[in-house]
């Protein structure tokens, strides 16, 4: 390219000097000459502008191009240093957190009290799929969302229902034969024990009251069941969508101090929920509150309360029992919840 841009200079400048030559010495006429000597210049003012940008110009635009091309680049597309770096950070946490063909159970906490995995649902506004059981399961989340939010079990089920949730919940029967047992494994007293069922018993009362006043505002799709059991609480079952937490009742260990496992597989998440599933339709006939909202109105079964209440009241004292189903707080404290 430059020889050629050369070669077409110097005939330029030769045109030039014919046109020269045939003014000066042959005598042409002077259109014709300078007619010549006008593509004589064009020849060479063309090719000398070539020729600088080719010797001067080019190289430098090409600098600075690249120059500005490669800072663009680093800072949209990071070095392929750091791109494999972050990659294999990434990697490394997830094979860590899910190893591949893991199955079973993982330790995510080793004292399950206040686990803030255990309350993802408080704060989520979407329909989930909620499933709680245990032995006094609604006591525990009572005391703590209040100690996150300030708030009350009730009024955050209340919430949820009313954002379409589908939600059950089972807890103990305090009439059951057991009750005595399990407490002395636990490491703690039967008063203890169904002191805090007497607190999810009116827990049940204060959400049934709310869904009276509340359930034509409730979608259809919402779905409230909470059922009393009488079977051997081998686990404390929490499920919110697909994620599954299971807490074990360990000989002198409260439960709530234990630790708390999340279930990683499909097939152990059906073996857990297989357990708790059957459980809730066995205790289909100790239904303590019910609302289904393609069918309208709740249920709350007065019977059942008064039944297990008395039975409550026998064994911890009437006074003792009412202030246990009152709460903790008035329930002027709690509607301004």
């Amino acid at each position: 390219m430059i020889l050629v841009a050369y070669s077409i200079f110097f005939t330029g400048v030769s045109i030039l000097f014919i046109s020269v030559f045939g003014a000066k010495i042959w005598h042409w006429p002077e259109e014709v000459s300078l007619f010549i000597r006008d593509v004589g210049l064009l020849f060479s003012a063309v090719t000398a502008a070539t020729i600088l940008y080719e010797r001067l110009l080019r190289d430098e635009m090409k600098q600075q191009f690249v120059g500005e091309l490669n800072s663009l680049l680093d800072a949209k597309i990071p070095s392929l240093e750091r791109t494999a770096g972050r990659t294999a950070e990434v990697v490394h946490a997830l094979l860590c957190e899910r190893p591949p063909r893991m199955t079973g159970l993982r330790l995510i906490t080793e004292i399950r009290r206040n686990f803030s995995g255990y309350y993802g649902w408080v704060t989520e506004n979407q329909p989930q799929d909620l499933f709680f059981a245990g032995r006094s399961v609604l006591h525990r989340i009572d005391a703590d969302i209040h100690g996150r939010t300030s708030s009350c079990a009730e009024a955050i089920i209340l919430r949820r229902l009313k954002e379409g949730s589908k939600i059950r919940i089972d807890f103990l029967d305090p009439r059951s034969d057991i009750i005595e047992r399990l407490a002395t494994e636990e490491g703690e007293t039967p008063a203890a024990l169904l002191g805090n069922i007497a607190t999810s018993l009116g827990i049940c009362r204060r959400l049934g009251m709310l869904l009276r006043t509340e359930y034509k505002s409730l979608p259809t799709s919402a779905v409230l069941s909470i059922r009393i059991y009488n079977r051997t609480p081998y686990f404390a079952y929490h499920k919110q969508d697909d994620n599954v937490l299971v807490g074990f009742y360990f000989q002198s260990l409260l439960g709530s101090s234990s630790a708390a496992f999340e279930i990683v597989d499909e097939t152990t998440k059906r073996t857990f929920s297989d357990h708790f599933v059957r459980i809730h339709a066995d205790a289909a006939s100790t239904t303590m509150v019910e609302f289904d909202g393609a069918a309208g109105r709740p249920l709350f079964n007065d019977a059942l309360f008064n039944e297990l209440k008395d039975s409550l009241s026998s064994r911890l004292g009437p006074s003792r029992v009412e202030e246990l189903i009152v709460g903790r707080y008035s329930d002027t404290n709690r509607s301004k919840h």
